[in-house]
């Protein structure tokens, strides 16, 4: 656990490092007054920047650790050339007064403690300068009460965020393992045009300069974007109501999954409403959407922040922002005539595009109905900001205590946060010994035979085939007693699961043909077909290792267990049992 805590502070840093650091010191735009948007401007450019660098470099095979760190040096290098106006014989001039002038203070002692002072009040002064200490202690001194309420908001939604990451290595969404087998394949340079993008380029790039593993990336860095979503869903809904608390109901609805129970089912349903009510009656508490489609959420909703920045400010820059985030017109609209429309806008067309998705025979499987939670948090925001003008209307500057008491006895009682389940595809321990082979192993000289998740897990490192190809292919073939397996140069790891790991309780009564005729959900999703697959792996282990005693049992626990086939070994070893019996 403290190993863990450990990996997960480094990938922060560097993460923050890249994303927020970087971009400070390149001084990308225009600072804002309000410190949030500035570092939300510096996020969005740099995130651009970076999938735009690692698409390029990995097209033409040259993503690396050496190219990211050029690209960074020379980002850094940027304001200080800007600054010299670009022109080389000013700089060369510049460095040569230096020069001098250093060579002058070391001739003597008492010079060069001036030199050394000087330096450290520069440094002192600027490291003031950069942190605006007085600033920030100005601003928790004048608004104390709404910055301890933020920063609680944002302590309880890392907490739920951050619970599974911190316990398990497995990812508890899907996707996840996707986007990973996409981070690889930039990793390696074997670029394919396909989605995701984004948060791939992301764990990618972290990646090469953490020299951490990719899986441990995506592990921590996943659970981040839905942190920035709660803060973007928070600066948007305070700067659109000009209120506190429905931005902090907002925050907190959203990132402590704090929502309404599911409501029963109407018996009563015709054709439309039998598609549409599960999108209402659902509760929004467990619907998940993807990192990917956070991190568009989280454009979207920055987009809609910086319009309105560009509403009050009519700064060019924030437009810019806007453009890069590519906010949908119709909302742009809404919120160019009247600001306050632009939030029940927000949860018509959340709501409306889930219904019109699912009523078209989409399903609610797909992404698009995962924008509910927002779409929610959005209308509580909405709730709360009618209830507490109500309440300064007839109360004065009371009203505001009285609303936020009621949002905490709310909260309390009601709405109390809630992590949600995750779905899982593997056990955790699978996981974990897949990226230890990775790490006792030389690359590329041992091949897992482990369902399709592991395919993410070991791209790069090892040679991978399929749990199910594999059963089919040798199945009839491992009761011959001189029969071994066709991989002489690698280590040969089989995964088989004991106690086969079930996403679904019970078989699901009813499929969609194409998923039935699915070889993944037939092999690996299915409760059923997963448990016949297990059993034939563990009896075609069983019986490759009664007549092959070489073969060793790498890992077992109750759940798993974990064949090791060190072929080098039993190859060379039999070399020279053949050499010795026909000797002279």
């Amino acid at each position: 656990m403290h190993f863990d805590l450990l990996k997960g502070a480094w990938i922060l840093v560097t993460f923050f490092f890249i994303f927020f650091w970087l971009p400070a010191r390149m001084r990308l735009g225009q600072r804002s007054a309000f410190p949030p948007l500035t570092l939300a401007r510096g996020l969005l450019r740099t995130v651009l920047c970076v999938v735009v660098a690692v698409f390029v470099l990995a097209s033409i095979r040259a993503l690396g650790a050496l190219p990211l760190l050029c690209l960074a040096a020379g980002a850094l290098a940027f304001p200080w050339l800007r600054a010299h106006s670009w022109m080389s014989r000013n700089m060369v001039l510049d460095l040569q007064a230096r020069s001098l002038h250093l060579l002058r203070a070391i001739e003597f002692s008492p010079a060069v403690l001036e030199v050394v002072r000087r330096v450290g009040r520069r440094f002192v002064a600027g490291l003031l300068g950069k942190v605006r200490l007085r600033k920030w202690l100005g601003v928790l001194c004048s608004h104390g009460a709404p910055v301890l309420l933020v920063a609680v908001v944002v302590a309880v939604t890392c907490i739920v965020r951050y619970g599974h990451a911190l316990r398990e290595l497995r990812f508890d969404q899907p996707d996840q393992y996707v986007a990973l087998l996409r981070a690889r394949e930039l990793l390696l340079n074997l670029h394919a045009p396909g989605r995701p993008l984004v948060f791939p380029s992301v764990i990618a790039a972290t990646s090469l300069l953490s020299e951490t593993d990719p899986m441990e990336v995506a592990r921590f860095v996943a659970p981040l974007a839905g942190v920035f979503v709660v803060a973007a869903l928070g600066l948007l809904t305070g700067a659109l109501t000009r209120l506190g608390i429905p931005a902090l109901a907002a925050m907190y609805c959203l990132g402590a999954h704090a929502f309404p129970p599911v409501v029963a089912a109407s018996r009563w349903s015709p054709s439309f409403w039998h598609k549409v009510l599960p999108v209402i009656e659902g509760s929004p508490a467990v619907a998940r959407a993807s990192t990917e489609f956070e991190f568009g959420l989280l454009f979207l909703l920055l987009g809609l922040v910086f319009l309105a920045d560009w509403r009050r400010s009519s700064s060019w820059n924030s437009l810019l922002d806007v453009a890069c985030c590519l906010v949908l017109v119709a909302v742009s609209a809404a919120l160019l005539i009247r600001p306050l429309l632009a939030l029940p806008a927000c949860v018509a067309l959340c709501y409306g595009g889930a219904m019109l998705l699912t009523w078209a025979g989409a399903g609610l499987d797909n992404d698009a109905p995962m924008i509910m939670p927002v779409a929610s948090a959005i209308l509580a925001g909405c709730g709360v900001a009618l209830v507490e003008a109500m309440a300064i209307q007839a109360m004065g500057k009371a009203g505001q205590a009285v609303v936020l008491a009621a949002c905490f006895a709310i909260a309390i009682a009601w709405l109390q946060p809630n992590p949600g389940g995750g779905q899982y595809l593997e056990y955790d321990t699978a996981a974990r010994k897949a990226l230890e082979i990775a790490y006792k192993f030389p690359r590329l000289t041992w091949r897992a035979v482990a369902p399709v998740e592991q395919l993410a897990e070991t791209l790069g490192a090892g040679s991978y085939e399929d749990l199910a190809g594999f059963v089919d292919k040798y199945e009839t073939q491992v009761a011959r007693p001189d029969f071994r397996f066709s991989s002489p140069r690698q280590d040969l790891f089989i995964f088989v699961e004991k106690r086969p790991f079930q996403m679904f309780s019970t078989e699901p009564s009813s499929v969609l043909f194409p998923v039935l005729t699915d070889a993944t959900y037939r092999s690996y999703r299915s409760p059923a077909g997963r448990a016949s697959l297990e059993a034939a792996a563990l009896q075609l282990c069983e019986t490759y290792r009664r007549n092959n005693p070489d073969t060793e049992v790498y890992f077992e626990d109750e759940n798993l267990r974990i064949y090791h086939i060190g072929q080098r070994e039993t190859d060379m070893n039999r070399a020279t049992l053949v050499s010795s019996a026909t000797g002279p």
